[in-house]
């Protein structure tokens, strides 16, 4: 049997309220929000919610509930409240009612007499949350109409009482790591990977020139300024990078440089430093003599591709000719058409031979 009033119990990380539903909110023929079922449990990133739904046999289509945050109590709307974005879980069309900013997900308990333990995600509903900031917070429900392609309800709806729950305060910034990578003569990439706690945070990289290098004796250092830049609050960690090239500063090789990072949000600072970018010099290559031409003066000859003087043919070793390619030409055979020719002339000249005499012949037996 249903009591006239409903405790609700309220958690908010340790501490536990206790709340009254009316009688009065308790439709005869509506759902009823269970005493003690209404929790909220509070992370850095999110707050949870979380009901028990009843529909308590008194309909064969189910219930419908909804929960509502607001950061002042004079916000909550007065009935369940159609979503900007339908939720499809729900058969049916959407609400006939115009969408309201900020009306978080319908959901649906289904007919019968055992109650629906009920919870939504703020963070996964879209809800952003300030840190250090307290919200209020309760549910609706109502009875389920039938209709084949709207999604409707018997108002006025069940509402339980408030329920308040306050974020944890704003970290500051977080420097995971700092690194230095495709280091050339002349330019670099500064890379950092760091975490902003949910707040929007500006980061800097810092670059300084050692101007005497690698002379310990020498302390004159120039700050490089760098552009800064901006990130979008995430409780993930994020990667940022720097060329310095495209920010219009030039390395010069062989000398060296400091590297460090900043971050500054509405929680704090951070900074992270210590970090030495030495770029390599730069190696240059002096131009050789022109075609056919003599060295410059103080320069030598290249020494030649056959190698010292030796033998005839003669070749360094581990070195090839400049006409190999994968392997050394084969040798050239003889050609034999002169043998062949001077062959067929001699037959040439036996055949004319033999017919000469058969010639003779026939001349000596005419006769």
């Amino acid at each position: 049997m249903r009591s006239s009033r409903k405790a609700l119990l309220v958690s908010v990380g340790a501490a536990i309220v206790a709340a009254a539903v009316p009688a009065s909110s308790l439709a005869a023929s509506g759902p009823v929000i269970e005493g003690g079922s209404l929790a909220s449990s509070v992370s850095p990133h999110d707050a949870i919610l979380q009901a028990r739904i009843n529909p308590e046999g008194v309909s064969l289509r189910g219930a419908v509930y909804q929960f509502q945050v607001v950061s002042n109590p004079s916000e909550f709307q007065p009935e369940i409240a159609c979503p900007e974005r339908q939720h499809t879980a729900i058969g049916g069309g959407g609400c006939t009612a115009a969408p309201v900013h900020g009306a978080l997900p319908i959901e649906f308990a289904p007919p019968g007499m055992q109650a629906k333990q009920a919870q939504i995600s703020l963070l996964g509903a879209g809800v952003t949350l300030t840190p250090g900031s307290t919200y209020h917070f309760r549910v609706l429900a109502a009875t389920m109409k039938e209709s084949e392609d709207q999604l409707e309800w018997d108002a006025p709806p069940v509402v339980s009482e408030e329920g308040t729950f306050t974020m944890p305060p704003a970290s500051a910034p977080v420097i995971e790591s700092l690194s230095v990578s495709h280091v050339t003569s002349t330019d670099a990439t500064l890379e950092a990977q760091v975490d902003t706690e949910g707040l929007s945070t500006s980061f800097e990289f810092q670059l300084l020139d050692f101007v005497c290098g690698k002379r310990s004796a020498c302390m004159v250092i120039s700050p490089i300024p760098l552009p800064k830049g901006q990130l979008l609050g995430s409780f993930l960690p994020q990667r940022v990078s720097l060329d310095l090239n495209s920010a219009g500063v030039v390395l010069h090789g062989g000398g060296e440089y400091g590297v460090s990072v900043k971050l500054i949000n509405t929680a704090g600072t951070a900074e992270r430093g210590g970090l030495l970018l030495e770029p390599p010099e730069a190696i240059t290559i002096p131009p050789g003599p022109p075609s056919g031409g003599t060295p410059p003066p103080g320069q030598s000859s290249p020494p030649s591709p056959a190698g010292p003087s030796g033998p005839r043919g003669a070749q360094p070793i581990g070195t090839r000719p400049p006409y190999w390619h994968s392997e050394p030409p084969r040798p050239r055979r003889h050609s034999h058409r002169k043998h062949r020719s001077h062959r067929s002339h001699s037959s040439s000249k036996r055949h004319h031979a033999r017919r000469h005499g058969h010639e003779a012949k026939g001349q000596r037996h005419r006769r």
